[in-house]
């Protein structure tokens, strides 16, 4: 089986003590390592594969603690580059009815930059898939780190899986969010969108027909989520939709969009699909249902990567 690189934020999220409450009213925070394209390696880490993971961390105790907890969630670390002159990024988390609200210390994360001699031709032997999202967008020094990393996927024939992952809050100008996901999309070859996102991006009720009109001849498999409303595929051939798994003691959902991403990347890795334009209605069924079942049993914990199961979790699990 071939490594899935990511490249993108890594930070540290300050979980709240009190579960529905306004950021300001909340009496204690505790620390947990976060940034989603870190845990879609943790994903596909906690399920057997190999990974590569392109970020930016401060010289300081939280990029450690980062970096320490990459390890041991056996994601490869060789790639994190160590800013002495940043601190590393902190992201204040509450919720308010069932929703993610955040608030970021600085306005100049840690991860706003990437050395570019850091990202080579080599990393990208025996790679199956690059993954990003578009928060690390934001800084141009960062989309420079995106431009090479993707432009070298699309060259050598390595899979681009982009996950939308918006965060609104990031940024001053919508429109310039709403500019730079379609700018990006042109290198992807699978995009993954959350309803939410969709009534973002689309002045429409038609979300099969819209979401059809994003694939072309790089782009060809769009994955839509709808959190219990279950999960979508769909390629030139094909519209697959199927149930999400129905949890009844959901205890924290950070990280289940990022966990469906992992595992659907795995999927397609291990059984190594080079072609998504003729993957059948079966196989993306079987996919969907895996993904949709992963990323429900992560409610069932609090945290990102540590509420994530191994494959032997998952065979063992009776549905």
């Amino acid at each position: 089986m071939k490594k899935i690189i990511a490249i993108g934020e890594s930070l540290i999220d300050f979980i709240p003590s009190d579960k529905i409450n306004k950021i300001e009213n909340i009496s204690s925070f505790y620390p947990r390592v976060g940034g989603a394209p870190l845990n879609v390696l943790g994903a596909i880490a906690k399920l057997g594969g190999e990974t590569l993971f392109y970020s930016t961390v401060g010289y300081d105790p939280f990029g450690l603690k980062i970096i320490n907890y990459l390890k041991s969630n056996n994601i490869n670390t060789s790639k994190i580059y160590i800013d002495k002159l940043a601190k590393t990024s902190l992201a204040f988390v509450s919720y308010v009815s069932n929703d993610r609200d955040f608030y970021f210390s600085s306005l100049k994360p840690s991860y706003a930059k990437y050395p570019l001699n850091m990202i080579k031709v080599s990393d990208f032997k025996d790679t199956y898939a690059i993954h990003f999202c578009s928060v690390a967008l934001k800084d141009k020094s960062m989309r420079k780190a995106h431009y090479k990393a993707l432009s070298l996927a699309n060259k050598l024939n390595v899979l681009v899986s982009f996950d939308l992952n918006l965060r609104l809050n990031l940024y001053e100008s919508k429109d310039l969010l709403k500019e730079l996901v379609f700018e990006y999309m042109k290198y992807a070859d699978i995009i993954k969108i959350s309803d939410d996102e969709f009534k973002f991006l689309f002045n429409s009720k038609d979300v099969i027909s819209s979401l059809r009109k994003l694939l072309n001849e790089r782009t060809k498999l769009i994955l839509y989520t709808a959190g219990q409303n279950g999960s979508m595929a769909i390629t030139k051939n094909e519209v697959v939709k199927v149930p999400a798994l129905k949890i009844v003691d959901i205890v924290d959902t950070t990280g289940a969009g990022d966990a469906f991403s992992g595992s659907f990347l795995y999927q397609l890795n291990v059984n190594n699909v080079k072609d998504l334009v003729n993957l059948t209605k079966e196989e993306l069924t079987k996919y969907l249902s895996f993904s949709n079942k992963y990323a429900g049993l992560s409610t069932k914990k609090s945290g990102g990567i540590t509420s994530y199961l191994t494959i032997k979790e998952m065979n063992d699990f009776k549905f």
